[in-house]
């Protein structure tokens, strides 16, 4: 159907059945057949084709606790993993307000991994190149997947806890004027993504379980941006207790320390500016 200029909305990203029902058909069937279809842009939602959160209720036999533990699954996103939704705000609001243009401007993507990823196939489809720098010890399937979509690495020394060296990196390449950053770390469109549509996705994920309220809301953090989705929730449940989890041989928020670890995707030695 040829290349899509924006995608979705913010609302149709957390309501895709608000999108007009011959895309939304369109998008169902090109998850499953072609993955680089445009048409996947509306498949950036936490919700199946019924319109149902895709997540887990954890067994209290495996969990060893009363509470209902509930997970929400982001593996069904367009190029496996939930960081495309706040890729795809960061580069759909840059061309909605004319800062880039398909063909003309190149994508920064700095990350570890599945940021680095979305980006790739965010650009691909909306027709822009796209350079990942990122630590040059990551796991190869996130190079390998980040290539198959087009994507072109720039690998800076370490590995996660060593992130802020592909910000500076980054800093770097934006010096040419072509180059045009979707800095997860400060970009308030990676806050606006998880407030709004993984706010209220998980608002909805928990209807009909247990008591139908949030008691705890639980992520690990890199860019802090999933654990902007809090503030939606307390909201709704005043009493919800946010935590951010963070590696015990890295821990930046709680002790102003730093270390090296290898856990992938989380614990940046650092404090991000949407923080």
């Amino acid at each position: 159907m040829g290349k899509i200029p924006f995608g979705p909305t913010y609302e149709e990203m957390l309501y895709p059945d608000k999108a007009p029902s011959e895309i939304r058909q369109k998008a169902i069937k090109a998850r499953k057949e072609d993955e680089m279809d445009p048409v996947n842009l509306f498949n950036i939602t936490w919700k199946d084709e019924n319109n149902q959160v895709r997540k887990i209720v954890l067994p209290k036999e495996l969990t060893g606790v009363e509470a209902n533990i509930v997970v929400m699954l982001g593996t069904d996103f367009p190029s496996g993993a939930h960081k495309v939704g706040p890729a795809y705000s960061m580069l759909m609001e840059a061309s909605v307000d004319g800062i880039v243009e398909p063909g003309k401007n190149t994508i920064l993507g700095p990350s570890t991994g599945n940021f680095g990823i979305g980006t790739a196939y965010i650009s691909n489809l909306m027709g822009y190149k796209a350079i990942v720098p990122m630590p040059d010890n990551m796991s190869k399937e996130r190079y390998e997947r980040i290539q198959q979509y087009g994507g072109e690495l720039d690998l800076t020394p370490g590995t996660e806890s060593d992130v802020i060296l592909t910000v500076y990196r980054t800093i770097e390449l934006k010096k040419d004027p072509i180059n045009y950053s979707l800095d997860q770390f400060e970009l308030m469109s990676n806050y606006r993504f998880h407030r709004y549509v993984t706010g209220n996705s998980a608002i909805e994920a928990v209807e009909g379980v247990g008591n139908g309220r949030i008691a705890c809301y639980a992520v690990c953090v890199g860019t802090a941006g999933t654990f902007a989705a809090g503030d939606e929730m307390k909201k709704v449940f005043p009493e919800c207790k946010l935590v951010a989890l963070e590696p015990y041989e890295c821990p930046t928020l709680t002790k102003d320390a730093r270390g090296q670890h290898r856990i992938e995707g989380i614990g940046d030695k650092l404090c991000s500016l949407i923080q």
